[in-house]
């Protein structure tokens, strides 16, 4: 069978967008969320747009003026002192549908992308859909444009077409000057179409920043791109436009999806151009705001990247998390910002700039996450769960250190480990001393590491996870836990394997009490008797045998009462120890729940 997909398409990556609010309150429970991850206009849509959207609403069966006559008659006035007419403005679905329609337009078999590479990563989307090679040129280390680098690029490769070019950059913020972009166009061939992409160009208060329009009339071969997303306030409507040379322009209507911009959209658009003093508000808003945060972000520990937009981006450094650490501590505070390891920095995230008090929060969310990681360090980074036999510890154990990225060390498998080299060894399971002497062995021998979503657990170079589970090593190992020579020299092995790692999660029956009573986190996982029963039931069900309910629930309640009244280190809750209750519920509640308090403790 012929294939489904062109081949150039397996290559295609979506867009991933922001985090929306509604998806953080969901899953991290939080309310009252910050989002400064989209560089929305933090001041909303202008209120003579919100009014003529209510007015409109009554005319919402109708479909739209197709051509959107009304607001690129209003556009041509607004760029009137570059001549720009009616026949160079074509509408789009936001800026996005235009950037995609380019390149449709434009690029073909034997044609090439350049592009300056991090920047808007739909640009790299329009190579890899159209099946053409991209040549990407990395930024300056100012992380601006290397515009000497391009017009080269593109000068020594005539199957170049097309280039986007962000004026200012997204995600850095850097923008170029009208001097710069003289000397480029100067140097570049004129065969070469440049997209200027000037999605933030009214938030730009430089002098120095050029207006886009101009280099239309003089340079068929540019476009010019702006939308209403940004400062305007109107990004769930999605409308945007191109100005291009008439030729341009033509075929870029003949491509679009008729109806492509909605007559809301045309309607909010149109009103938004006529309410000067809300873009005059979110302008100055943003003037006043952003060098605040540049400050505030510096202060925080940030290496922050200068921005004319209306976002920075921020690299993370000295005590400062890394990314995704930093990121799910913050959306766990009710803070949305945005990695950008997509853009091949993996140690930046972009912030929106939003209001004042937003602003603040993101700081104040930062000094706390900050404040908790000190704390830590006075610490082990572990997370002890004690709790009886059967209320699913080792279960738990496992997603904890799965879904929090720490060790795990399987206090079964140590003993295990300790009955299967007394088997192999011949030393009887009554011999207290010479079990001792194997238990201080494992100290330098005993090792477990990931592998394959599997803790794996090694014995030297040995690879002992399936030897030390026969049913051979598993009575060893219940035998050989009741001398007390052993229980002492694995307690202290228990403490080196906690510690040799950077963190670690730990499971038993004493764990928060004696072995690591100074852990950063202590939970007692218990469930009622019934409900261990329950479980015991269905495990010994899986390995055919059968056994009475209450005989199964007495041995449960009869060795739950022989460790709670032993005489050392009774089997109760620390001091400081949190209970979950794992009765009548999923391991993923109960994960959850435990991971909820290691974030809590930093």
């Amino acid at each position: 069978m012929r294939p489904l997909f062109a081949p150039h398409l397996s290559s295609l990556l979506p867009y991933v967008p922001g985090k929306p609010i509604e998806e953080t309150e969901r899953e991290y429970g939080v309310h009252d969320v910050a989002k400064l991850a989209s560089n929305e206009n933090c001041l909303g849509p202008s209120p003579k747009a919100v009014e003529a959207l209510r007015a409109y609403l009554s005319h919402g069966h109708l479909y739209p003026d197709a051509g959107g006559f009304y607001l690129k008659e209003r556009l041509v006035e607004l760029h009137r002192a570059h001549g720009v007419t009616a026949k160079q403005i074509v509408l789009g679905n936001g800026t996005n549908e235009l950037i995609t329609l380019l390149g449709r337009a434009l690029l073909g078999p034997g044609d090439k992308l350049l592009n300056a590479w991090p920047s808007f990563v739909c640009y790299r989307i329009v190579a890899r859909a159209q099946g053409v090679p991209e040549v990407a040129v990395p930024l300056d280390a100012t992380l601006g444009y290397d515009l000497p680098a391009l017009a080269r690029a593109a000068a020594a490769d005539p199957a170049i077409k097309l280039l986007y070019v962000a004026n200012p950059n997204n995600p850095t913020g850097r923008m170029l000057t009208t001097a710069q972009l003289d000397a480029f166009f100067a140097e570049l061939p004129a065969d070469v179409v440049v997209v200027l992409d000037e999605a933030y160009a009214e938030y730009v208060v430089d002098p120095a920043y050029p207006n886009g329009m101009a280099w239309v009339q003089r340079r068929p071969r540019t476009v010019v791109l702006r939308t209403f997303s940004k400062i305007y306030g109107l990004a769930s409507l999605r409308i945007g436009y191109a100005v291009a040379d008439p030729e341009i322009a033509l075929v870029l209507d003949r491509l679009r999806d008729p109806f492509n911009t909605s007559a809301a959209a045309q309607v909010a658009a149109l009103a938004a151009l006529d309410d000067a003093a809300h873009v005059d508000a979110a302008r100055a808003h943003n003037a006043a705001e952003l060098p605040r945060l540049a400050r505030g972000l510096t202060e925080h520990g940030f290496s922050v990247t200068p921005s004319v937009g209306n976002f920075l981006l921020a690299e993370v450094q000295g005590d400062l998390p890394e990314v995704p650490a930093l990121n799910d501590a913050l959306l766990r505070r009710g803070v949305i910002v945005r990695p950008v390891a997509n853009y091949g920095l993996t140690r930046h995230v972009r912030v929106t700039v939003g209001k004042a008090a937003e602003n603040q929060r993101l700081l104040a969310a930062i000094d706390d996450l900050l404040a908790q990681r000190r704390r830590r360090l006075t610490k082990p980074l572990i997370v002890a769960l004690d709790g009886p036999a059967g209320a699913g510890k080792s279960t738990v154990a496992k997603l904890v250190a799965e879904r929090s990225g720490l060790a795990l060390v399987d206090t079964g498998a140590i003993y295990r480990s300790v009955g299967l080299v007394a088997l192999r060894r011949g030393v009887s399971v009554d011999d207290g001393d010479k079990l001792g002497v194997i238990a201080a062995e494992l100290s330098v021998s005993l090792r477990f590491q990931w592998q394959g979503g599997q803790n794996r657990v090694f014995l030297g170079d040995e690879d002992v996870s399936q030897a030390i589970r026969t049913p051979e090593a598993s009575a060893a190992s219940s035998a050989v836990s009741r001398h007390p020579q052993v229980r002492g020299a694995l307690l202290e092995l228990q403490r080196q394997l906690g510690r040799r790692a950077p963190g670690a999660v730990l499971e038993g029956r004493d764990i928060g009490t004696v072995v690591f009573p100074d852990a950063l986190v202590k939970a007692f996982v218990t469930a009622s008797p019934e409900e261990r029963a329950r479980r015991r039931m269905k495990e010994l069900e899986e390995k055919g045998h059968q056994e009475p309910f209450d005989k199964v629930h007495a041995e449960i309640v009869q060795r739950d009462r022989q460790d709670s009244e032993r005489a050392a280190a009774p089997l109760k809750p620390a001091a400081d120890a949190v209970v979950v209750d794992t009765t009548g519920k999923t391991l993923d509640e109960v994960t959850n729940a435990i991971l909820a308090l290691l974030h809590r403790a930093g």
